[in-house]
Order: C-alpha cells, then sequence, then structure tokens
C-alpha cells in the first residue's frame, strides 16, 4: 500500500528551463504531486532573477545560486549558497526520500559530505551511461595549442576528473537505489550493481499532447510527403548529414524537409546555404525548409502536418524527440545513437547512403509508413507515457 511521503529532487537546472532533465524532473515532481506527495525541488539559479522560494503546480521551489566548472570548481554566488545551506535546507524539509539528479555536479558532490546523516532513502537518478560522463573528464591534452596556460588548464582538469572517477564507488555506496535510463547504459548498471542495492530503470516519457488524436498521423493527407526534424543547430545534432541523405535521395513526388531547432545561427545558416545548392539543382521534388527558436506551439503544428521524423544526431542518450514523433505514430529514420535501436519500429540507419535509401522508401510506400508509425505508437503507449513514469518512480520509493 502506497503511503504519503515527502521527497526532495536535487538538480542543477529546474523550471522555468526547459531543458531535458529539467524537463523530466518537472513531471515526475508535478506527477508526484497529483498522487497526493509533498514535493519540494532544491535547483541553482545560476544568478538568475528567480525567486529564492516558489511554489509551481504544486511543487516547492527552493534555489540557490552556484557557479560551476566541473571539475574544478563550485562556487558560492551568495551567502545562501554554500553547502552549509544546502545541508540546511535538506534537514529542514526532512525529506522521507532524496532524488539527486547526475553525478559531475554540486547536487551530488556536496551531498556527499552529508549524505551519512540522514537516514531516509537516498536515490542517484542517472541520465547517462558511466562511459558519457567520463568522456568530459578523460579528454587527451591537446599539446598542440601554444598557449601554454591552457595546456596546463586542461592537465588539471584530466588530473581531478580522474580522480573523481577513481573513487566513484565511494559516492555510489551512500545510496540505497541508482535509476538509470535505458538499457543500452551497461556501465553504470553493472557499477550499480557492485555499489549499490537496488538498480533500477526509469524511462524517458513524453507530454501527454503528443498522444491526442489531432496529432494521429493515420489522419494526414499525403499531398506532399514532408521529413522532419527537431534538433539543436550545433555539430553534434549533423544536420549537415541528414541534408546530404536528402540531396542523393531519389523521390516519386514532391517532398519537404523541415528542420527546427534552437542554437548557433551561424550553424543554421551553413546549412542553409547547402540547403540552397541541394534546392537549385533538383528537379522540383525538394524543398528545405528551417525554423529557429520558433514557439512550442508552432513546432507541434509541424508535427502534425509531417510524415516522417528524422534524426541525424551523432550523440544521443534516449532522445525525447524520437519519443515524440513515436507517440504521434510516424516512422522514425535514425542514425545509431543511444537506444534508438531498442525502439521498435523504429529505422537504425548507419551511413549517409543507408538514410536517403530510407527516406525514399518510407516516401513512396504509404502502407510501409503506416506499419512502422503503428508499431512506435504502440511501443510509446508502453513506454514514454507520462503516467507511466510517474506510476513506476511512486512503486520505487515505496519500496522498503
Amino acid at each position: 500500500m502506497n503511503r504519503h511521503k515527502a521527497v526532495m529532487f536535487v538538480l542543477d537546472s529546474f523550471w522555468p528551463n526547459q531543458d531535458g532533465v529539467s524537463t523530466v524532473v518537472q513531471y515526475l515532481s508535478e506527477g508526484l504531486v497529483e498522487k497526493g506527495h509533498d514535493v519540494c525541488v532544491l535547483a541553482n539559479a545560476k544568478g538568475r532573477d528567480l525567486p529564492a522560494r516558489e511554489e509551481h503546480n504544486g511543487v516547492v521551489i527552493r534555489r540557490m545560486n552556484i557557479a560551476t566548472r566541473w571539475p574544478i570548481y563550485y562556487k558560492a554566488m551568495d551567502d545562501k549558497s554554500d553547502i552549509q545551506n544546502y545541508h540546511d535546507v535538506v534537514v529542514e524539509y526532512a525529506p522521507d526520500v532524496i532524488i539527486i539528479e547526475s553525478l559531475c555536479s554540486w547536487s551530488n558532490d556536496w551531498f556527499m559530505t552529508f549524505a551519512d546523516e540522514l537516514s531516509c532513502q537516498k536515490i542517484l537518478h542517472l541520465h547517462s551511461d558511466i562511459s558519457d560522463y567520463g568522456v568530459y573528464g578523460w579528454r587527451k591534452v591537446d599539446y598542440k595549442v601554444r598557449n601554454i596556460g591552457n595546456i596546463l588548464y586542461q592537465i588539471r582538469m584530466q588530473h581531478k576528473a580522474g580522480n573523481y572517477w577513481k573513487s566513484i564507488n565511494d559516492s555510489l555506496c551512500k545510496y540505497n537505489m541508482l535509476l538509470y535510463l535505458t538499457d543500452v547504459h551497461t556501465n553504470i548498471r553493472a557499477l550499480g550493481q557492485r555499489s549499490i542495492c537496488h538498480v533500477e530503470k526509469l524511462e524517458n516519457a513524453v507530454d501527454d499532447i503528443f498522444f491526442e488524436e489531432s496529432l494521429s498521423h493515420e489522419n494526414i493527407e499525403n499531398d506532399v510527403c514532408r521529413f522532419l526534424c527537431v534538433a539543436n543547430y550545433m555539430e553534434r545534432k549533423n544536420q549537415r548529414y541528414l541534408l546530404e541523405a536528402y540531396e542523393r535521395a531519389t523521390f516519386q513526388s514532391k517532398t519537404e524537409l523541415i528542420i527546427v531547432g534552437n542554437g548557433s545561427k551561424a550553424y543554421m545558416e551553413g546549412l542553409q546555404d547547402f540547403a540552397n545548392e541541394i534546392v537549385k539543382k533538383d528537379n522540383g521534388y525538394k524543398n528545405i525548409v528551417f525554423y529557429r527558436g520558433i514557439a512550442r506551439d508552432k513546432i507541434l503544428e509541424l508535427y502534425k502536418i509531417s510524415h516522417i521524423f528524422v534524426l541525424s544526431s551523432i550523440w544521443e542518450e534516449s532522445p525525447i524527440v524520437v519519443r515524440e514523433a513515436a507517440a504521434c505514430g510516424m516512422p522514425v529514420i535514425s542514425t545509431d545513437v543511444g537506444d534508438v535501436r531498442t525502439i521498435e519500429g523504429c529505422r537504425v540507419v548507419h551511413s549517409v547512403n543507408e538514410m536517403a535509401s530510407s527516406m525514399a522508401e518510407y516516401e513512396r510506400d504509404l502502407n510501409l509508413r503506416k506499419t512502422h508509425g503503428q508499431q512506435l505508437s504502440n511501443w510509446a503507449q508502453k513506454h514514454c507515457r507520462r503516467s507511466v513514469a510517474v506510476d513506476r518512480l511512486e512503486q520505487l520509493i515505496n519500496r522498503e
């Protein structure tokens, strides 16, 4: 039988920010409130003009101001944002459960200094595998850089990060439970099983609006076949790869590639220059449209009018956008990143030519689009509902 609990989340970024971890913690915290639990979130305002304490959708939000440069330093930006204040806020709230979001953060590293004082359930919620966290600390020093100060800084970073990972077991042992994101996170699961009593999976979910009938792709008229990519403008998202595939694809009817994101304007403009070359030499079957910094309502409209979702990233963990497309019943083509290969119905490609041929195949085969779209929709119903994620977390925090 579930009982009312006081739950505290601690993380670096929270509402009104809308980054991935912040969004996940928002729907988990608000979902627990709806189930009758008391929830407090302690987050980092990072110097922004945000209240030190407020309530949003039933969740009490406490904020400190911390300057961070992992693994070099965490610095309090005022006299109420140091380790002692962190300790005092936690002790004052007296949680039954405290959930720390991510390693390599003040939320975890400062918590280690007083975790043993707490008798409550202590959970570490990770959003990346150990090897992915470790990338930030194990970069080779670039001795070709002529600035000696930069070289020394890199050496210092590498040394501190190395020591951090060597002592990671000491941190993990202080937790009762570790939550991981996806079954492809084999390193953290193995490490957690050696250090912690319980290692459990908690998958990402998407906004319920993506499951609504108005976004279902059974109802779309196939006038122009539209491909949609939602990803910030940056090298890691690799939209040029997508443009190259679109250029090579041979279509039987008119198509449109829609690329949406925030991020670097300069990167987007470089993509636009390449896109103009593609459209110029085409026979009229291809059109490319870019959007940057548009409202969420407009993005939802683009999901509604598009037929096929495409992701070309170099690296992802558990991309929310793929889950959003799946919830809509939209077929997905993606590079082999993160956990996409575990998603039933997702077309995973390993080269530009494979992506091009998959785009062409989906364009001409409406039945294939419907079949794969339905497979993805069925998968999303089981794995991506926010109510499923909240129920799962409640089940875990009630485990004695």
